[in-house]
């Protein structure tokens, strides 16, 4: 894993997202965040061949989840 702390802020997702228990496709889908949520970003990311996936905290009704998205769907708030 890497650390940015420039990347670290709030995004909103583009589309509804899969949050994955790590970076990449091939990993657990642990829940799936509705498009135009709001995701946390703390500086962690990591790599799934040249794709960034971010590290993320975000709540959905009431309760938080963390783990990877991919940051191709992802708008600085």
């Amino acid at each position: 894993d890497y650390y940015d702390k420039s990347i670290a802020r709030k995004y909103k997702t583009t589309d509804a997202l899969n949050l994955r228990d790590g970076a990449g496709t091939n990993y657990k889908v642990l829940t799936v965040i509705p498009a135009k949520t709001t995701v946390h970003n703390y500086g962690y990311y990591s790599y799934a061949g040249t794709t960034k996936w971010y590290y993320v905290k975000v709540t959905i009704n009431g309760v938080d989840y963390v783990g990877f998205v991919s940051s191709k769907y992802l708008r600085k708030v």
